[in-house]
């Protein structure tokens, strides 16, 4: 826009007309354009004053011309006073999928073993295009394994081309709305807006104004009164807290737990470089996912003056190590979010005058502050199932609070009196089992959940004034069993009863209710004058038989659940807006054929299990809106005339109907229909052939279905197939094009004893197939020619002996208890993803463990081809079997779920290898099924200075929807990782501090949450494979030991000790980390024993005093006798202990420009000498005496303080002098 109009104009001349030369008189095309309709656009505008003066040079522009201004900013568009504002919606699933596809790999759906990776990368890009296209060009001709590296990459940060794109909108902000930005991505994504604004508001900004300007940039909307962000917005905010810590040397919130480590326990300074900073007292926010801590301490506050927010949360708390707040809060705490807080109760002195929102369910407290605060600020306090919390009466000094939840406190006796807190709206006691009382809420309340407590009266209810209840809006009262009666309620709009078993009769009810919820209660009565009523649930109201009068006139009454009532049989009279109505087992016998023309808006209908039900009336067909009709389970159902003309689900199992009416054949929309258990159906019509492609048809156990080729419709999905004649061994070839679209075929129980040998010509496109609980014995080699199929089930198929080569496209093999399965194919080049042969007790030890040995050799060919770049797919497969009866030693299981192995010098240059994971599990007897049982597997292993790292990755072993039911005996899984054996070689594996790596096993479900003690990690192991694997030559030799078991105890322990004392100072060193590093322990003042030292000759001194054993495959096991003699040493050896506070020295240096390379040696000589240091930078001696940390505080503690000067720090002989006296 340089040039403005003309200039734009000329260069447009010239690139139509081919001159190379400025094109003169460019006047002479305007009268010529004025004619013509132009289209101009102008993309992502960012200086509306510069667009709108471009845009007033096109004076000359016809009638019927339109220009598009594109921009982040809405404001630019309102300066550029456009005429109407369009929001540009993101790409939806499938044609991001594409877009992604076409720019990765050349076509518009990508490989079905790519899928999987695409579909994250769709999801998380959100419908961006720039992301999606970026995204695409990073994978651009690349392996599988090179993209799936590259996937972790862009995890990690967002590549430049979209990180600067996005982070222009940030750029443009003022310092304010900056500050607001990263307050909303650390704390407030998904929040309320109300929640936000006091939030930001106590802390000085001007929330709304800023609020206002982030959504017109872009960066944030406000959908449903709820803060939401893009995900890519949020990582660039995200990034952006990052870098500002990076370039500034300070961190203001903590994003992640890399850095948390220096402010538990003593704030103590990791690395000399950050030393340099004192950003403690600077810290705004902390956010924390507990699993990514692997160590346990005291978070320490005492210097956290400007602490607004802490959030502390944990995807798995059962694995979560402790970690505590100390007895010191924050006075400028705002937001505490901690779920499964170990408190017991808060400190005395906690200050809660700032507080806007505490938010800690399932924690242990049993009370809160004490004394007669007054928490001014709060709005909400969340302390649901917190079930030691027993006292909470600190609470009635809140006047300002909202909304108090503490659902399922089940030792709660007793609620405040909250009758002074007028803006309190919201009160959830429900499942107070203790509480007896009604509690005493103000009139602006206007949510009351008391289901599941203890209170027999609702005398406080009838003491409110009329005016009182005008306010109240929602109660739920579910599961009151004792409830008989309910006070007048004005304006309630939602009441909740169901479960009020003793309720009869409600006298009364308020006029303005908009949910009705009856479930389960006496209630045989309701009044018809509930006009305003949208929906109305009475499942299981055994005394209702018949509808109110006039329930016709309840017209805006949209959903009616009647399910359950056994005694209903009238439904006459029904609301004419109806559309979704569910009648399932209730005594009707006919549906109302009057009713039809009154429900023209209906949607749904269900009548399933109305046994009482023999026909539809005729004229079904005037249900025009109809598109869901459930009849299964009505036994007695025999003729239906005709269907409404818009279905799409038809459901008719266990119906009596012997012949389908001709107009199914006019259901164009028709996509599921369900015939299962019609024993008495034998033939479908002729006009079903007319049908669009179905995408399910179910016939299961249709005994006396015969199938004429012109009948049968088009299939996508066979869900359940005829019991014997849709696959006798020989069907006409007629009938196959009829098949020939089905892409789900199942098929279980159907007593097949043989599985035709043409089923794959039958059904090309099939890709999934299941067999499960047939009595065949073998299956047909020709099974390997399905080119498409992806999933084969054949449980339970007890006379299964052996498996074929299976096809090369399959991804799940689920074989769950074919008992008598001898032999399984081992060509795990192309092998499924997915092999579970769980209860499959037949195989036996010799072929379990060739399964295993050939996984691993397959496994070290095919790194040796991906290393030569020779495959198109990255070797993924997870195993199931029972666990070898006899042991096979080359197993080197090791006991418990915890795994050491050591990453051998060689494997540090080979950048192409795995992880093999062996983990047995024992099931306990209550165990009743593993729905996507997995392993969350924990690496951890720390650096040349003691500092711990961690990566987490899950692998699921058997996918959700198995049917791996009652798992007997010990079984043992089997996996393969590539992710963290490439990210830990992608970092500096060289400073893996004696190349020791350890994994921690832990079995998940489906949601990767823990499954609880149905069953256990026994035993487990893990070995390095790589494209060196094969030389023996580079093995680390086989360690022996002494065989200490056949002593007693206490001599064993005497005997350890003998050998412990015989070693040297590096061999107790080792023995020490490797201890530590078993049980997550503290090792950086171990680190500088073990420099220098030689791993494999001392590795074997251990083994050689029975300290540790080592295996041919690079494990180290620690058993559990020696782990708690290393664990006794290390506690009573004072070497080992944390420097106390005594040893703590604060350096202060007067000048900045002192050279960093000499403040990092003389940090290193205090740490050899185990004493600590706080760097205290750039201020006078005046100064320092004003901070809290270097004032009186420490004279009274007396922590020497050092000054140092810019002649002294600048020669390492001084620094050297120094250090000595300081020793």
């Amino acid at each position: 826009m340089e040039k403005g109009a003309y200039g734009l104009l000329e260069k447009h001349l010239r690139k139509q007309l081919g001159l190379n030369s400025h094109v003169t008189r460019v006047s002479l095309f305007i009268d010529t354009l004025r004619q013509k309709r132009v289209l101009l656009v102008l993309d992502d505008v960012r200086k509306p004053l510069g667009a709108t003066t471009f845009l007033s040079e096109f004076d000359w522009l016809g009638p019927g011309s339109l220009v598009i201004i594109t921009s982040r900013d809405k404001q630019a568009l309102v300066q550029c006073q456009v005429n109407d504002i369009y929001e540009v919606q993101g790409l939806n699933k499938h044609e991001s999928l594409q877009l992604l596809s076409r720019c990765a790999f050349g076509n518009d759906v990508p490989d079905e073993i790519l899928m999987e990776m695409s579909m994250k990368l769709v999801d998380y890009a959100n419908g961006n295009p720039l992301a999606l296209s970026v995204y695409g060009e990073e994978l651009k001709g690349k392996t599988q394994s090179e993209m799936e590296r590259v996937v972790r990459k862009l995890k990690r940060r967002l590549p430049n081309k979209i990180l600067n794109s996005l982070k222009s909108s940030y750029d443009a902000l003022g310092d304010t709305e900056k500050e607001i930005f990263l307050e909303m991505v650390f704390s407030f994504r998904g929040a309320n807006i109300d929640n936000v604004v006091q939030f930001l508001a106590g802390c000085g900004y001007f929330p709304r104004v800023g609020i206002d300007v982030l959504v017109d940039k872009s960066l944030v909307t406000v959908s449903d009164n709820i803060v939401q962000m893009h995900n890519l917005i949020y990582d660039v905010g995200i990034q952006i807290i990052k870098d500002s810590t990076e370039e500034t040397e300070m961190a203001y919130r903590f994003v992640d737990a890399s850095n948390i480590q220096s402010i538990v326990e003593e704030n103590e300074i990791q690395d000399p470089e950050a030393a340099l900073t004192p950003c403690i007292e600077d810290i705004k926010g902390i956010s924390l996912e507990m699993s990514n801590i692997d160590f346990e301490g005291h978070i320490s506050f005492k210097e956290m003056y400007n602490l607004r927010s802490l959030k502390v949360h944990s995807s798995n708390p059962v694995e979560s190590p402790l970690l505590c707040l100390s007895q010191f809060m924050p006075p400028e705490l705002r937001l505490l979010h901690w779920a499964y807080c170990p408190l017991q109760s808060f400190p005395q002195d906690f200050d809660v005058q700032y507080l806007v929102e505490l938010n800690m369910p399932c924690s242990k407290l049993r009370k809160l502050w004490g004394g007669t605060k007054n928490p001014e600020a709060l709005k909400r306090i969340t302390l649901s199932h917190s079930l030691q919390l027993v006292n909470v009466d600190e609470l009635q000094y809140s006047r300002n609070i909202e909304l108090i939840d503490l659902h399922r406190c089940s030792r709660l006796e007793s609620f405040p009196n909250m009758g002074q807190s007028q803006h309190l709206e919201v009160v959830n006691l429900s499942n107070c089992i203790a509480i007896e009382i009604f509690p005493k809420v103000p009139r602006s309340i206007k949510k009351l959940h008391l289901q599941g407590t203890g209170i027999r009266e609702l005398d406080n209810l009838d003491s409110f004034s009329n005016q009182d209840r005008r306010n109240r809006v929602f109660l739920k009262l579910k599961d009151y069993s004792n409830l008989k009666s309910l006070p007048d309620f004005e304006s309630l709009e939602v009441l909740n009863l169901s479960g009020c078993s003793e309720l009869e009769k409600i006298q009364g009810f308020p006029q303005n209710l908009k949910e009705l919820y009856l479930a389960n209660t006496s209630v045989s009565e309701i009044p018809s004058s509930l006009c305003k009523l949208v929906t109305l649930d009475m499942e299981n109201c055994k005394r209702l038989q018949h509808l109110p009068m006039g329930m016709c006139n309840m017209k805006s009454l949209a959903k009616l659940k009647l399910s359950g009532c056994s005694n209903l049989e009238n439904i006459q009279d029904l609301p004419r807006n109806l559309k979704e109505l569910y009648l399932e087992a209730t005594a009707v016998k006919a549906f109302p054929s009057q009713s039809l023309e009154n429900l023209s808006e209906l949607v749904i209908l269900s009548l399933e299990d109305c046994q009482k039900l023999r026909h539809l009336p005729v004229g079904m067909s005037k249900l025009k809106s109809l598109v869901t009709l459930k009849l299964s389970g009505c036994s007695e159902l025999e003729t239906i005339v005709d269907f409404p003309q818009n279905l799409k689900d038809l459901y008719l199992g266990g119906t009596a109907i012997r012949l389908l009416p001709s107009s199914i054949g006019d259901l164009a929309e028709l996509d599921t229909l369900d015939l299962k258990n019609c024993n008495r159906l034998r033939h479908l019509p002729v006009e079903m052939q007319n049908l669009n492609p179905l995408k399910v048809l179910d016939i299961l156990n249709c005994t006396d279905l015969e199938l004429v080729t012109t009948s049968l419709p088009k299939i996508i999905e066979l869900r359940q197939g005829c019991t014997f004649k849709p696959l006798r061994p020989k069907l006409p070839s007629s009938v196959s094009r009829f098949y020939e679209q089905i892409v789900t075929l199942s098929l279980r129980k159907a007593r097949l004893k043989h599985v035709p040998e043409d089923i794959c010509w039958m059904f090309p496109l099939l890709k999934t197939l299941d067999l499960s609980g047939n009595v065949f014995r073998n299956i047909p080699v020709s099974i390997k020619e399905f080119s498409k199929l992806l999933s084969l089930r054949l449980c339970h198929c007890k006379n299964l002996r052996s498996l074929p080569e299976l096809p090369k496209s399959l991804q799940l093999l689920n074989a769950h208890g074919c008992l008598s399965l001898t032999s399984i194919p081992l060509d795990f080049f192309e092998s499924p993803r997915y092999n579970t042969f769980s209860n499959c007790f037949d195989l036996s030890p010799l072929m379990v463990s060739y399964v295993l040995a050939e996984a691993q050799a397959t496994v070290e060919e095919h790194i040796e081809a991906q290393r030569q770049q020779k495959l198109e797919k990255v070797m993924d497969v997870r195993l199931c079997l029972p666990s070898p009866r006899s042991r096979n030693s080359k197993l080197y299981l090791q006991p418990g779920s915890s795994a050491m192995v050591r990453i051998h010098p060689y494997s540090k240059t080979m950048h192409v290898g795995f992880f093999a994971m062996l983990v047995e599990v024992s099931f306990s007897k209550d165990f009743r099924g593993a729905s996507g049982l997995g392993f969350r597997c924990v690496c951890r292993w720390n650096d040349k200075k003691g500092h711990g790292h961690r990566l987490e990755n899950v692998f699921q072993c058997l996918p959700p929807g198995e049917d791996v039911t009652k798992i007997k005996k010990d079984h043992m899984f089997v996996f393969f990782d590539l992710k963290m054996y490439s990210s830990i070689f992608e970092g500096d594996v060289s400073g893996i501090l004696a190349d020791l790596v350890v994994f921690d096993l832990f079995p998940v479900n489906n949601e990767e949450k823990s499954v609880g003690d149905s069953l256990r990690v026994t035993k487990c192991g893990v070995y390095v494979i790589n494209d060196a694997a094969s030389s023996s030559s580079r093995r680390p030799p086989i360690g022996y030991s002494l065989d200490l078991f056949g002593f007693p105890e206490d001599e064993v322990k005497i005997r350890l000790r003998v050998n412990y004392a015989g070693l040297q100072k590096g061999e107790k060193a080792l023995f020490h980390y490797i201890g530590c590093l078993f049980s997550g322990e503290k090792v950086d003042l171990l680190a500088p024993f073990l420099a220098g030292i030689d791993l494999g000759s001392t590795l074997q001194v251990l083994a050689s005093k029975s300290l540790i054993h080592i295996c041919s495959k690079g494990g180290v096991r620690m058993p559990l006798l020696q782990r708690k003699l290393c664990r006794e040493i290390v506690r009573r050896t004072p070497m080992l202990q944390p420097a106390s506070t005594k040893q703590l020295v604060f350096l202060s240096f007067k000048k900045k420009d002192v050279e960093k390379s000499v403040i990092s040696y003389f940090i290193d000589k205090l740490k050899i000498k185990r004493i600590r240091s706080k760097m205290i930078t750039a201020f006078q001696e005046d100064q320092i005496r004003k901070r809290l940390l270097t004032g009186e505080a420490i004279r009274e503690s007396s922590i020497p303080v050092i000054g140092l000067g810019e002649a002294i720090v600048n020669r390492r002989r001084k620094v050297e002098q120094r250090s000595r006296l300081m020793k």
